[in-house]
């Protein structure tokens, strides 16, 4: 844990930020005084291939009131020019009681209690899941 910690936290691998009316020379030297001990090389990034989707289903019965259902499709990571265009699929789709499938599944077929829509974009890939909760009798 000690050695992961070393090659991690370190100064290039850190944000640190101030709000509200400073100085900046005085938060500098400040932060420099905290800090002074903090120090080491920032190890260098190492270009990854985009992990390999792997799709796969889960299922567990039990007894419940409530059944949830998750549905995760990969999508583009974080740096893609074209994330903005999911986030806005996203929100179309589930993102909200204005949304498409809220109106239909929820307020003109009464199927289910929550459904819902997100983007979850990272460095290397990115997934769009879509999850309901509804009765169990109605997740077919």
């Amino acid at each position: 844990m000690a050695g992961y910690l070393a090659r991690r936290y370190v100064p290039g691998n850190a944000l640190l930020a101030v709000a509200g009316r400073v100085e900046p020379d005085e938060f500098a030297a400040a932060a420099n005084d905290a800090f002074w001990r903090w120090g080491g090389p920032t190890p260098p990034r190492t270009e990854r291939p985009p992990p390999a989707f792997e799709g796969g289903v889960v299922v567990e019965h039990r007894a419940v009131s409530e059944a949830y259902f998750a549905v995760g499709l990969p999508a583009l990571p974080y740096t893609h020019p074209d994330r903005y265009a999911v986030h806005i699929l996203a929100d179309a789709m589930g993102g909200g009681i204005s949304s498409h499938l809220h109106r239909v599944l929820r307020e003109e077929r009464g199927l289910v209690y929550h459904v819902g829509a997100e983007y979850q974009a990272y460095r290397d890939a990115g997934l769009l899941v879509v999850e309901v909760v509804a009765a169990p009798e109605d997740v077919a």
